[in-house]
């Protein structure tokens, strides 16, 4: 496991599931949700989140997150840029600055830390 709590795995597989955890983590969905608006079978889905090496996750899955919750797909595909697309997919009432739209890679929110 990495320092997050994600096993490694394929890089596209492992941002999947950070964008998916960062959705949960804002109460935007929740694994039966996410799984039943997708048309994923959880079990499917719950196995390849615990074990991300798996080849398991399909293109439907990406293009889902993608389009239902505004994950940006040059950051799912190439870990470029942000993890959301817009600040129009944040959850409605939460205006923080904590919502999806100011999650960013590992090595792009680290940066300038040092």
């Amino acid at each position: 496991m990495n320092r997050d709590g994600f096993q490694t795995g394929d890089p596209v597989t492992v941002r999947f599931f950070e964008a998916f955890a960062a959705l949960v983590a804002d109460g935007r969905t929740t694994a039966s949700g996410f799984c039943e608006g997708a048309g994923i079978d959880r079990p499917n889905f719950l196995k390849q989140r615990r074990e991300p090496g798996r080849a398991i996750l399909r293109p439907a899955w990406l293009s889902y997150l993608c389009r239902k919750y505004g994950v940006s797909p040059a950051w799912l595909l190439l870990g470029t840029g942000t993890m959301f697309r817009t600040k129009s997919h944040k959850n409605p009432g939460k205006s923080n600055g904590n919502g999806p739209e100011s999650h960013k890679s590992g090595a792009e929110s680290n940066a300038g830390k040092e």
